[in-house]
C-alpha cells in the first residue's frame, strides 16, 4: 500500500513531498492528548535532490492509496542534518497541552464546558457526545486545557458509568463514548499476526473502595470479598467534595468494577491496518498465548519501511481512557 504526504504552509501553498520521504511512522495512546507522526526525508545532498524542509507550524496530511486521511497535524520539530531531514508532527490536540488558564463552571453540562474551552482558544469543535447530566460546580485553577477536558470527562464518567474520550478528527476536537464502534478488524495467527506477548500484575488492583466527604465522613464503603480473600486487601481511598451519599455509592460502585481486576497487558505486532488506532476495538485470534477475543487498543505504533506497513498494538480487555481528578480545593 502506498501513502501520500502533503505539506501545506501557513500561506496555503500545498506541496506533495511523498517522493522525498524515506521513513514514516505514526501513532498515539488513549492516555495522551495528541497523536504523533514522524518522518524522515532526503535533503539536498546533490544537485538533483531538492532542498525542501516543511516549515515549523505548517500542516502535514497523510493519506492512504484510497484517499482516506490517516493523520492531520502541525510540524512541531523540523531538523536538518547533512543530506537528511526529519520532522515530528502532532495533531491539533497539542495546543491543549500548551495553553493554561482558570475556569469556574456552574450548572453546566460537560459538553457545554468543553465547547466553551474550544471557543475561547480557537480550537475547532467537532461532534461532542451528550452526557445528559449537569455538574453543579467545577472550578479548575491554572490547569492545562487538556487536563481540564480530562477532568470534565472523568467527572461525567463517574456519574454515568460510561467512558468518554477526546480525540482530534480532521483537525476538530471530537468527544465520543468508548465502545460504540461498529466495524472491527481481525488479527489472526497464520494470517496477519507477526508476534504476541501477554503479562499480568496485581499492581493496579483495588478490591475495596472507600469514599469520604469534606469532613472525613464515610459516604461509601464497598468491597469485593472474593477478591480480598484471593489477593489480600487492596484499598482505594478517595475524598469527594459537594456530593451526597447516594452519589458517592454510585461512584464507588463504578470504581470498584473498574479497579477490581488483575492488570493484564497484551501486545501484538501485525501487518499494518491503516484504520486501527488507540481507542478502537479489534479481534485477535492467537491461541498460543491465549490472546483470543475482542480487545481495546491502548496505543498504536504504525511504521512503514521498505514499502511494508507493520503496527505494534498494546491492548486491554476493558476500555481505558485518560482520567484525572479535580484537586480537593477545586
Amino acid at each position: 500500500m502506498s501513502y501520500t504526504v502533503l505539506n501545506i504552509t501557513q500561506e496555503g501553498k500545498q506541496q506533495d513531498i511523498t517522493q522525498i520521504v524515506t521513513g514514516l511512522s505514526w501513532g498515539g495512546d488513549v492516555r495522551e492528548a495528541a497523536r504523533k507522526l514522524s518522518l524522515s526525508f532526503v535533503y539536498g545532498g546533490d544537485d538533483y535532490t531538492p532542498k525542501y524542509k516543511p516549515p515549523a507550524g505548517s500542516l502535514v496530511v497523510l493519506l492512504n492509496d484510497q484517499g482516506a486521511e490517516l493523520f492531520r497535524g502541525i510540524v512541531w520539530e523540523p531538523e536538518i542534518t547533512r543530506g537528511v531531514g526529519s520532522i515530528t508532527c502532532f495533531d491539533h490536540a497539542i495546543y491543549l497541552t500548551h495553553n493554561k488558564t482558570t475556569y469556574k463552571f456552574v450548572n453546566m453540562t460537560p459538553e457545554a464546558m468543553i465547547k466553551k474551552i474550544c471557543d475561547d482558544f480557537g480550537i475547532q469543535a467537532g461532534s461532542i457526545v451528550a452526557t445528559s447530566i449537569t455538574l453543579s460546580k467545577l472550578i479548575l485553577r491554572e490547569q492545562l486545557l487538556w487536563d481540564m477536558i480530562v477532568i470534565i470527562l472523568t467527572e461525567a464518567g463517574k456519574r454515568t458509568g460510561k467512558k468518554y474520550r477526546a480525540v482530534m478528527k480532521q483537525g476538530k476536537l471530537t468527544v465520543e463514548e468508548v465502545g460504540k464502534q461498529k466495524q472491527r478488524w481481525v488479527i489472526a495467527e497464520g494470517s496477519n499476526l507477526i508476534n504476541a506477548t501477554y503479562r499480568e500484575s496485581l499492581e493496579d488492583m483495588r478490591n475495596r473502595v472507600v469514599i469520604v466527604g469534606d469532613k472525613d465522613q464515610v459516604l461509601a464503603d464497598l468491597r469485593n470479598d472474593s477478591l480480598i480473600k484471593q489477593y489480600g486487601m487492596l484499598q482505594e481511598y478517595k475524598r469527594e467534595s459537594n456530593i451526597k451519599a447516594a452519589e458517592a455509592q454510585v461512584i464507588a460502585k463504578n470504581l470498584l468494577a473498574e479497579l477490581g481486576r488483575l492488570s493484564q497487558e497484551w501486545e501484538i505486532e501485525a501487518l499494518g491496518i491503516d484504520d486501527v488506532e488507540a481507542g478502537q476495538m479489534i479481534e485477535v485470534l492467537e491461541p498460543g498465548t491465549g490472546i483470543v477475543g475482542q480487545y481495546y487498543v491502548l496505543s498504536d505504533d504504525h511504521r512503514v519501511s521498505n514499502g511494508i506497513h507493520t503496527m505494534r498494538l498494546a491492548l486491554d480487555l476493558q476500555a481505558v481512557v485518560a482520567t484525572k481528578e479535580a484537586s480537593e480545593n477545586e
